[in-house]
């Protein structure tokens, strides 16, 4: 990614109407999640009703947990951005019965439709969820960003970030800074899945170690070292899509289950 795309990836999020400190919190509502979707797991099919899907992951008390199927979307996220598309709710999920669905409408290059959170630094970050998407026929030099992380800002650079990325062909995990002198420093790893099915993807970032791995359905595939910047300050976390280029054609994203912990 040039550093003039890498800058479009994240628009100026001041402003935006959480804190870093209640998003770091624990969920307020994983008590009302839990019992929401105990019942939920306990409609069994003893009546001939479909069953119920597997138990949602808010079940658990997390840094924060959206399975899509509590309030109005967006509900629980910081601000929602559609410029390059529609958002709205799916029953096509992994937890029924809603799943977060972006539309990628137009080659609207470097603009995106996305749900934002932001979250207090800590030594490590970890996000998961679950995707799956539907490309057009022709996705030659295509980037479509599924989840991406902006990094806190460090002395001498303007932008930093992590994603994940369905390419022209497969995955890509891309991770690189833009310097504040106008240099830029970006490494795209590829990797074999095209997210044609559901599959549970994992972010995992170690400011300890510099490392950033993801992992498909509990396997890492791709690890990366991080550039050598000290960070200061809120991560901030984009599902949907953030960032497009060269969609050649309509696009599909769901996604479902979006975790994240900071331990």
């Amino acid at each position: 990614m040039t550093a003039t795309s890498a800058a479009c990836l994240f628009p100026d999020l001041d402003g935006l109407v959480g804190s870093a400190e209640d998003a770091a919190a624990p969920d307020a509502s994983d008590a009302s999640d839990a019992s929401d979707a105990s019942v939920k797991a306990e409609t069994s099919s003893s009546d001939g009703a479909p069953d119920a899907g597997p138990p949602s992951p808010c079940l658990d008390v997390h840094a924060f947990c959206d399975d899509f199927d509590h309030g109005s979307l967006g509900a629980k996220w910081d601000d929602i951005t559609a410029q390059a598309g529609p958002l709205d709710l799916s029953q096509n999920a992994v937890t029924p019965p809603n799943a977060l669905h972006t539309t990628l409408t137009t080659s609207n290059d470097g603009e995106g439709s996305y749900l934002t959170e932001h979250f207090t630094q800590s030594s490590r970050f970890h996000v998961e969820l679950d995707v799956t998407l539907q490309a057009p026929s022709n996705t030659s030099n295509s980037q479509v960003i599924l989840v991406g992380v902006e990094l806190p800002e460090a002395s001498g650079v303007s932008f930093a970030a992590v994603d994940v990325q369905r390419g022209e062909s497969g995955g890509v995990l891309e991770e690189g800074v833009d310097l504040a002198d106008g240099g830029s420093d970006w490494q795209e790893l590829t990797f074999a899945e095209p997210f044609t099915t559901w599959k549970h993807v994992a972010l995992d970032i170690d400011w300890t170690t510099r490392k950033v791995t993801v992992s498909i359905d509990g396997t890492a595939v791709k690890t990366a070292t991080l550039n050598a910047i000290t960070p200061q300050g809120d991560v901030v976390l984009d599902v949907g899509v953030p960032y497009s280029e060269n969609e050649h054609g309509t696009w599909q994203i769901f996604e479902d289950n979006v975790v994240v912990d900071t331990p």
